[in-house]
């Protein structure tokens, strides 16, 4: 492989090692170290993030250099489970797999000052579950994740501070549609953004995919730095709650296409370059509903 560094990627370096990494968490070093030159990062960077990684048990090598054996351990593939469930679940809302039943369910806490570590958990816990703040300890979300927050409220001991409620009626801040509600209460406009903004920038790219595989390993970690930047602020709010024309679903089906693309270059067909991106998603559209947000709530955010 033809390496020509150049200015490092805003990638950080433990999400390039987890877009490099199998679904099984293996790590082929040798194109670990050639993608990572290509990407920009040196050789000392790499080195010292996967050392922090195996200080962290998030891995471990056995060997040296571009020779060692490397793999994720069941510590580190949690690690990435999160960012993974929620790519499951944006394109499961693109397929209309998830369909909303126009229900709304809220999630009221009210932990005092000397219980803030629990009132903390609590609070990230529920936000991670794509929680809205409608105010103070009032959180809203339109998946009806009540099992899961009996489990978060257990795991802090807080069960006496928590209250859920269903419903189908909802006014918030003077709006009583269910997507002028989802526009208060969660970032769509800005989240579009920053699809359109990725769109506009990777569809022109798409047809001049470079042909030296280094060059096309820097740029799929190019294009995924800059869709991460709107994915992460994504609530995954199912269709009815976002605009009629939201990006997420044509940025996300491009983001796969590159990736695609890039995959297809000789060189990299038996390198794991984001397959795991493309298992997950793959896995998520054959699951079941009750299959796949199990997976999510109890197995990867709970847990």
């Amino acid at each position: 492989m033809t390496i020509d560094g150049g200015t490092a990627l805003t990638t950080p370096t433990r999400i390039f090692i987890h877009g490099l990494a199998d679904d099984d968490g293996r790590l082929d070093t040798e194109f670990l170290y050639a993608a990572a030159e290509a990407a920009g990062f040196t050789r000392t960077k790499l080195r010292l993030a996967l050392r922090r990684m195996a200080d962290d048990g998030l891995l471990t090598s056995e060997g040296r250099g571009r020779k060692a054996a490397t793999r994720l351990t069941p510590a580190g593939l949690a690690d990435r489970s999160p960012d993974l469930a929620w790519v499951g679940a944006a394109y499961r809302a693109d397929a209309g797999l998830d369909a909303w039943d126009g229900n709304w369910h809220l999630a009221s806490f009210e932990i005092p000052e000397r219980r803030r570590a629990a009132r903390d958990a609590v609070r990230r816990q529920i936000v991670e579950l794509f929680g809205g703040q409608l105010s103070g300890g009032l959180y809203l979300s339109p998946l009806r994740w009540e099992p899961w927050i009996a489990t978060v409220a257990r795991a802090n001991d807080v069960v006496d501070r928590i209250t859920l409620l269903e419903t189908t009626t909802l006014a918030h801040a003077g709006a009583s549609e269910p997507s002028d509600i989802a526009a208060l209460v969660w970032p769509i406009d800005r989240v579009d953004r920053g699809y359109r903004t990725f769109v506009s920038t990777w569809q022109a790219r798409l047809g001049s995919i470079p042909h030296d595989p280094a060059d096309a390993v820097r740029l799929a970690f190019e294009a995924a730095s800059e869709f991460e930047a709107a994915f992460r602020a994504d609530p995954m709010l199912p269709e009815p709650l976002t605009p009629l024309d939201f990006a997420g679903p044509p940025a996300r089906r491009l983001f796969l296409e590159l990736l695609d693309t890039v995959q297809a270059r000789t060189e990299l067909t038996n390198a794991n370059l984001f397959s795991t991106y493309r298992n997950t998603v793959d896995r998520a559209l054959r699951a079941t509903q009750d299959e796949f947000w199990h997976n999510v709530f109890v197995d990867t955010v709970i847990s």
